[in-house]
């Protein structure tokens, strides 16, 4: 019998997981947070060996990816796409490293119109040998607010325009900031799409990250990261 502990919506339990597709490997389930409708929806941890069905290798290899790790990570991501909330191709690769023992891991973020999805990330493990031995992370399901603001596909400004923005705020020119990186973000809550810029002054050695409306521009938060380094969720 299962063994199930339910605390804040989060099921941690020691179970068997089955694929969406048949002839799967069963994988222990070892923890899985859900959300008011059943789904699953903030931490998760899947224990292995994982072996992915035929069929959802099949569609990887159709998909052409060379790096063969990249192609049974994706192969994972088709069996998987409901408990994700997202298709296979909305899974992209962003940081993959190999550790002292020769363990590797591939980071991928959910993406939505190509621009990632805040708090979400998954990570898939592999042995030496190129074995899946997990899978965790952080799963967030889509607010249908999100999806239909997407949808519209409205008007968005350039990054060049949001340093601009900020060097409008910090009473500058946007010559006198050193733009470390600048990236944009999806969020359930409006606003839904967001500039993230992380700079220093040209000529001072404070370090801030800036949070804007990528539409409007105007600014949602702004913090000193080397007074208040940035938490690890926002």
């Amino acid at each position: 019998m299962n063994k199930v502990k339910l605390l804040a919506a989060t099921i941690v339990v020691t179970a068997t997981l089955g694929t969406q597709a048949s002839a799967a490997t069963p994988n222990q389930v070892m923890r899985m947070d859900t959300n008011a409708q059943g789904q699953a929806h903030g931490l998760f941890q899947i224990q292995g060996p994982i072996t992915p069905t035929s069929q959802a290798v099949q569609k990887a290899a159709r998909e052409g990816a060379a790096d063969s790790l990249l192609s049974k990570a994706r192969a994972f991501f088709w069996d998987h796409q409901t408990m994700l909330g997202a298709g296979a191709g909305d899974l992209v690769l962003h940081k993959q490293n190999t550790d002292a023992f020769g363990n590797q891991h591939l980071r991928f973020y959910r993406t939505l119109a190509g621009i990632p999805v805040k708090d979400m990330e998954v990570l898939v493990h592999f042995d030496s040998a190129g074995n899946m031995t997990s899978v965790n992370g952080e799963i967030v399901q889509l607010s249908p607010a999100l999806e239909t603001h997407m949808a519209s596909q409205r008007p968005r400004i350039s990054e060049a325009d949001a340093l601009a923005a900020v060097a409008t705020l910090r009473n500058t020119t946007p010559d006198q900031l050193r733009l470390l990186s600048a990236k944009q973000w999806l969020f359930n809550e409006a606003p839904h799409v967001r500039w993230h810029l992380d700079l220093n002054p040209e000529n001072g050695i404070d370090r801030f990250s800036y949070w804007l409306d990528a539409e409007t521009g105007a600014l949602i938060d702004v913090q000193n990261t080397l007074r208040h380094p940035i938490p690890f969720r926002r």
